[in-house]
């Protein structure tokens, strides 16, 4: 029987279903609720007594969103059949089982057919949907690739601290978690056993970087040196622009700031280190969320910095979080714009459509109002402090992972109890799939709208 609009309730069903946001979301909960699963067995805890349903929801979850955060101490409370289930589910995470999947389809001579595309168009964040299959592929070799030469830089400096083997896969563990800006570590103290040791920073740090620039810039940068393109597109001068600015002057204010309290960045020997370290933390708080210093001995004015650039995060289809370089991008060229009486939004001489400026101000709105509603609520359900409970909520919503702590190699969500660890998850999901995918998802219709009512002024300011 048809609706009063034409359209037959199971029609609309089906259109429920082929929505790419709705498959999206959809996606990612099955792979969330298949690392529960693993995670639950008593095979995954280091003493084979079964992790509680929540905590192995939280931990599969912060694993697929490629956050971080952690309510078990995972070198010392998880077997290493559970940090095998992490790898799997952040590296699927990083990568988007979309991405995996085409990649696999495309190796065995799988057809794509068209609803699949238009997923991995959402899911990859591509402009259009020409090249998407190469795309994919190219996404994967280059993941391959970064992963594997970091592994085994990784693995000859460990060699040094322990066996061959054992190395290995610890050199393994950690590139794979840094290029898909994970944060998890396999030491209790995450890298800060490392904070002097160049090399394991440096290459942390290439691989994270390489990683939250996104696929599409690794993309338009190899069409550059083939000599495909005279240029890069907007997308991506704007993402290397404000990634090496936010960055670098992240670095120079956390700097100035430790210096001058005499924080953890303060002790370092020589100003090559002062800026090691300082650059290290400005970019692990973009992106991957690993620790080289004890962050509950910050200041709070170096803590609410790191909170701004965890909130920037890193580039749009990437393995980073935040709202994105480029959409913090727009926001202050919109706001440079309005200052100056423009209507429309210009960067390097180009014109911005005003459908981007639009999502541009509504993604750094709900980011403010997910991690001030939620902190809101965690400080009503777990009466936490504030400054810890803010650091912990704005991690979760950028997916970066940096935590204060409770003092036991855990999180400091650790502490609370379920309905806290499970609202700090909920930040971590929305925040990964973000809230414009999300919020499709849940509320668009098939239908659409046909007309445009009278306009009307309304006095702002």
């Amino acid at each position: 029987m048809a609706s009063a609009s034409g359209v037959s309730p199971l029609a609309r069903l089906r259109g429920l279903k082929a929505s790419p946001a709705r498959i999206l979301m959809g996606g990612a909960s099955a792979v969330i609720l298949l690392g529960t699963l693993l995670l639950s067995l008593p095979q995954a805890s280091a003493t084979g007594v079964r992790i509680g349903f929540v905590d192995a929801l939280f931990t599969a979850t912060s694993a697929v969103c490629v956050t971080g955060l952690i309510v078990l101490d995972t070198p010392t409370e998880m077997s290493t059949f559970g940090h095998v289930v992490l790898l799997f589910l952040f590296q699927v995470g990083g990568l988007g089982y979309m991405t995996s999947a085409t990649f696999v389809a495309a190796v065995l001579g799988r057809r794509v057919g068209l609803r699949n595309r238009l997923v991995l168009k959402e899911a990859m964040a591509s402009p259009t949907m020409e090249g998407l299959l190469r795309f994919a592929t190219l996404t994967v070799k280059v993941t391959l690739v970064v992963e594997g030469l970091i592994a085994l830089v990784l693995a000859a400096r460990f060699a040094t601290r322990m066996e061959p083997g054992q190395a290995l896969w610890y050199g393994v563990f950690h590139s794979v978690s840094a290029f898909n800006n994970a944060g998890f570590a396999l030491f209790s103290d995450s890298l800060g056993g490392f904070r002097n040791d160049p090399l394991v920073i440096v290459s942390i740090m290439v691989a994270l970087v390489i990683g939250g620039l996104g696929f599409l810039v690794l993309s338009d940068l190899e069409r550059l040196f083939k000599g495909e393109v005279k240029r890069l597109s907007l997308h991506s001068r704007l993402t290397l622009w404000m990634s090496l600015w936010v960055g670098v002057v992240g670095a120079v204010l956390l700097l100035l700031i430790e210096t001058s309290t005499g924080g953890p960045l303060a002790d370092a020997a020589g100003l090559g280190q002062h800026a090691e370290l300082a650059l290290f933390q400005s970019m692990t708080a973009r992106t991957a969320g690993f620790a080289i210093i004890d962050m509950s001995f910050l200041s709070i004015p170096a803590l609410y910095l790191t909170i701004m650039l965890m909130m920037v995060g890193g580039g749009s289809g990437s393995t980073a979080g935040g709202i994105k370089v480029t959409t913090m991008g727009v926001v202050l060229a919109s706001l440079w714009s309005t200052l100056r009486g423009r209507e429309r939004v210009s960067i390097f001489y180009r014109t911005v459509p005003q459908s981007i400026v639009q999502k541009s101000f509504f993604l750094a709105f709900m980011a403010f109002f997910l991690v001030t509603g939620v902190t809101w609520l965690v400080l009503l359900l777990e009466d936490s402090r504030f400054m810890p409970t803010l650091f912990e909520v704005a991690s979760a919503v950028a997916t970066v992972g940096l935590s204060i702590g409770d003092g036991a190699g855990r999180s400091f969500c650790a502490g609370f109890g379920d309905s806290g660890k499970l609202l700090v998850a909920l930040c971590m999901f929305i925040g990964r799939l973000g809230p414009l995918t999300i919020g499709i998802a849940v509320l668009k219709t098939e239908h659409q709208q046909h007309y445009r009512r009278p306009e009307e002024r309304v006095l702002i300011g």
